[in-house]
């Protein structure tokens, strides 16, 4: 009887394999969400700005650099800022985890763990270091190679650490220059798609935000009413502008913005002074669109490339991937405005003191890896409903059959 279920799927060890790596990864951001933000900017200040800036003055003292926190500022080039998600903690941790996860001895464990996040660490400086240059000598191009080709060989030089101490694949039977030769073209097609489509692609990521960030609008507008009425009896017939309240979207070159307003309880009315009144205060948000482009090209040539998908399961599996991390980044973009707005929601939110921490430990959580976790959590997805079937095999043991 053939299984229903792909043959990665049939591995009990594999399947340990994930569910371990889930835990050891939400324990890892756990640690690292309770030690923010303390941890994180020693590794940007000290693991990382300041090696920076000692390698940079010793490879040309004739564009020297000083360290202002975990700023390297230069002249003439200006300055750069070594930020949440420059120290490669998402990197890290994700290895970590991953080889963490793995059966290994406990040498083993040891030794590619530390060999690992030091082979991470060290990438990392090089790669802040090359910034420097980019920024000093080709400002231009300083965009691309920070936003898509420097993240894009992190996750491979991680990928890569894990492949080699995991012992738990074997690579010699993997056409390496071939395969690598596919990977690129397929990420080449997917940028093309991108300049393309990719605008539309964001749009419709937005759809998912947009829809939850009115919800919550449309029930600030029904909190003020009510509250209004209660504090000023003759209000009670106030309706708050359902047409100023809608939210909008515009697409920029940048990502997808939007533009709303949100009303709010003041203690001063124009046509009632010394009263409580509502005011409608304007905000306009930006989504940036690169995230989620990295996360594609990342991660969708595999599909294009890994020889498990059969004929139409491989454009099933791409679709699927990619409506999945629509889903999942237009949950992060509604948690990233919750960071930000959540005080503007009175008194429909009065009761919710802490929210505002957990948007905000939401939004780091994401920053610090999570958008590679559910990435990979898609791909597994994928992979786990369209990969390829095991065929029938015969049990040489039994009798054959001949008809008639």
């Amino acid at each position: 009887m053939t299984s229903a279920l792909p043959a990665f799927f049939q591995n009990r060890p594999r399947l340990f394999f994930l569910g371990k790596f889930a835990l050891f990864f939400g324990l890892l951001q756990l640690v690292s969400l309770l030690s923010e933000p303390r941890l994180p900017l020693f590794i940007q200040t000290e693991l990382t700005a300041r090696p920076a800036a000692w390698l940079i003055n010793t490879i040309s003292p004739m564009h020297p650099v000083h360290l202002d926190g975990n700023s390297l500022i230069g002249n003439p080039s200006g300055q750069l800022v070594v930020g949440l998600g420059c120290e490669a903690l998402g990197a890290i941790l994700l290895y970590v985890a991953a080889l963490s996860a793995v059966a290994l001895g406990p040498w083993a464990r040891i030794r590619g763990l530390f060999a690992g996040v030091l082979a991470i660490s060290l990438f990392n400086l090089a790669r802040i270091t090359s910034l420097y240059y980019v920024l000093l000598f080709w400002p231009g191009t300083f965009d691309l190679i920070h936003e898509y080709v420097g993240q894009i060989l992190t996750v491979l030089v991680a990928s890569g650490l894990f492949l080699l101490f995991s012992q738990e694949f074997d690579l010699s039977r993997f056409p390496l220059a071939k395969g690598l030769l596919a990977w690129l073209a397929c990420v080449v097609l997917t940028l093309v798609v991108l300049f393309h489509w990719g605008q539309s692609y964001m749009k419709v990521t937005s759809l998912l935000p947009i829809s939850m960030i009115q919800g919550l609008i449309d029930q600030q507008n029904q909190a003020v009413e009510q509250t209004l009425a209660r504090m000023v009896p003759e209000s009670s017939g106030y309706r708050a502008p359902r047409d100023e309240t809608r939210v909008r979207g515009s697409i920029s070159d940048s990502g997808y913005g939007l533009r709303f307003a949100i009303p709010a309880l003041a203690p001063d009315s124009p046509a009632h002074p010394g009263m409580v009144g509502v005011n409608t205060v304007d905000y306009q948000k930006e989504f940036s669109a690169y995230p989620l482009y990295l996360l594609v090209l990342l991660t969708l040539p595999l599909i294009l490339v890994l020889p498990y998908f059969p004929g139409l399961a491989r454009l099933s599996a791409a679709l699927l991937h990619l409506s999945l991390l629509s889903l999942f980044y237009g949950m992060d973009l509604f948690v990233s405005f919750l960071e930000e707005y959540v005080v503007l929601f009175r008194p429909l939110l009065d009761d919710w003191a802490g929210l505002k921490m957990v948007a905000s430990k939401a939004s780091l959580f994401f920053l610090t890896g999570g958008d590679y976790f559910y990435a990979v959590a898609s791909l597994a997805t994928a992979g786990w409903l369209f990969a390829r079937r095991p065929g029938r095999q015969a049990d040489p043991a039994a009798p054959s059959r001949n008809p008639g």
